[in-house]
């Protein structure tokens, strides 16, 4: 037994000799290393294994290194206040070298798509939308457990990354940027091939809504990529199906039906709708100037006047339709019921200020007022809707703003704070509530910038507790969709 280790012991030096000197001559050319492994693995089979393990050691080190160097890199562009998405410009990494490991996923990814499923995770939410990575949960996280569940929709989303990663310059060469034009191109004739099938054979309620989640998906990759009329004949085809099942109502998947909602409504700077179209601008406008009046009424409301005036807020007026009829909640008053507290963060995001008439607006402008007007919008249904029992509506609130400022997301855009009031409470009333305020946002978009302000600043004054009695009662006319309102 000793010979034989004696032996093994002579073999393997006599193997790591060349490898040593192999190592010391960095001068050597890739062809002669290759002549060099060669020549050593004829004079000894067990260079073989070495060479592997060697060369495995140098290309983990290599790794390592650029890894390191990347990191230093990145530090120091921190450092200098340059964006974090630089340290992977470069170096994108997959989160593995196996995303699904239990096939679980409606295709069998290789590394390409891992990098893209990547992407679509790490980076998509926070460079297109702006989204906190504190959101829980997150809408784009939340958008891809449906599509694990729907293949066309999870062929949009692989597509979609494709798509962001060449607009940002994702890319070392021009081999991978061609590699990521032909998988956009690859992964949308796949949608567009499943969807085809899919439509031919769709009979329940989960089918239905796959059918309208994958639509809606080819749909808006196409308004990305400036393909107008055919975002528009996907969007029509949307419509449709709604109105086929009862409208936005009739979807049966509470996750898409929230989903569903927020993207349509933070696409703020277009009146392309895959929900609404001129047909429905009458009803709406006529709903709206409805809401408008309840706000009014609720804050002229004799009892919310005595409450104002008493600071016990002990009220006997019972005449208003909107009058507290709980003896819990009649020592509430109804302006600390929904008022919103100076410190809270959704009270800091809806108050920043906008540019004037005469300054330039710019679409990040319009897409920040939009935002501020849907939560604006959201808010004041709620208060609405528990009116009547201030305690309730107090506790409600109070629920509300705990998860958004447990969110941190103070300085955050207003699509954050917004997500999270349309998916902190899965009821179907909160859901109805919210779909109506969306409806509302589509409507304001053909109406001028100044007007939008003008209705945020009155519907904030209303959630902050300020008298808007010298303020005009907000009504829209139906001068302002007579030219903005064209068929589709």
């Amino acid at each position: 037994m000793t010979r034989r280790r004696q032996k093994a012991q002579i073999s393997t030096r006599n193997v790591l000799r060349p490898l040593v000197k192999r190592e010391q001559a960095p001068s050597n050319t890739s062809n002669d290393l290759e002549k060099h492994d060669k020549a050593l693995i004829q004079r000894d089979p067990l260079a073989h294994v070495l060479l592997r393990k060697s060369k495995r050691h140098d290309y983990r080190q290599s790794v390592n290194d650029q890894k390191s160097s990347d990191l230093v890199e990145f530090q120091h562009d921190a450092s200098t206040g340059r964006d974090v998405l630089s340290f992977v410009r470069y170096s994108l990494e997959p989160f593995s070298d196996k995303l699904d490991p239990f096939a679980q996923l409606p295709v069998a990814l290789d590394r390409f798509q891992e990098h893209l499923v990547s992407f679509y995770l790490l980076d998509y939410p926070k460079v297109t939308y702006g989204l906190s990575p504190h959101l829980k949960p997150h809408p784009v996280a939340t958008n891809f457990s449906i599509a694990i569940n729907n293949p066309p929709n999870f062929q949009v989303a692989l597509a979609r990354s494709a798509l962001y990663r060449i607009s940002l310059k994702k890319y070392n060469t021009e081999s991978e940027k061609h590699d990521l034009e032909v998988a956009l191109m690859k992964h949308k004739g796949e949608a567009l091939r499943m969807v085809k099938e899919m439509s031919a054979k769709a009979d329940g309620a989960t089918d239905k809504d796959n059918l309208v989640a994958s639509i809606i998906s080819l749909g808006t990759l196409d308004n990305r990529t400036g393909a107008k009329d055919t975002a528009s004949m996907h969007f029509m085809a949307v419509r449709r199906l709604l109105r086929s099942i009862g409208g936005p109502l009739g979807i049966k998947s509470a996750l898409l039906s929230r989903v569903m909602v927020h993207f349509e409504c933070i696409y703020g700077t277009t009146t392309a709708s895959y929900v609404w179209d001129h047909s429905d601008a009458s009803r709406l406008l006529l709903d709206i100037n409805c809401f408008f009046a309840d706000v009014w009424d609720l804050w002229k409301s004799p009892t919310r006047r005595s409450s104002i005036v008493s600071s016990t807020g002990s009220t006997t007026s019972t005449s208003s339709k909107m009058a507290i009829s709980t003896t819990s909640s009649a020592s509430i008053s109804p302006v600390a019921a929904f008022a919103l507290r100076p410190d809270s963060s959704l009270r800091e995001a809806l108050s920043r200020p906008h540019k004037q008439d005469d300054e330039e607006i710019t679409t990040q402008d319009r897409m920040k007022l939009t935002f501020q007007l849907t939560c604006l919008l959201t808010f004041c249904h709620m208060i609405l809707d528990y009116a009547s029992d201030p305690g309730e509506l107090k506790r409600y609130l109070a629920n509300l703003n705990c998860i958004i400022d447990n969110a941190q997301l103070t300085g955050q855009p207003c699509n954050n704070h917004l997500w999270l009031m349309q998916v902190h409470d899965q009821s179907s009333t909160h859901n109805t509530r919210i779909w109506r305020a969306a409806s509302f946002v589509w409507l304001l978009r053909h109406v001028p910038y100044s007007v939008q302000k003008g209705i945020r600043d009155w519907l904030l004054a209303f959630a902050t507790g300020q008298s808007i009695a010298a303020r005009t009662v907000k009504r829209l006319d139906a001068f302002y969709f007579s030219y903005a309102m064209q068929p589709t």
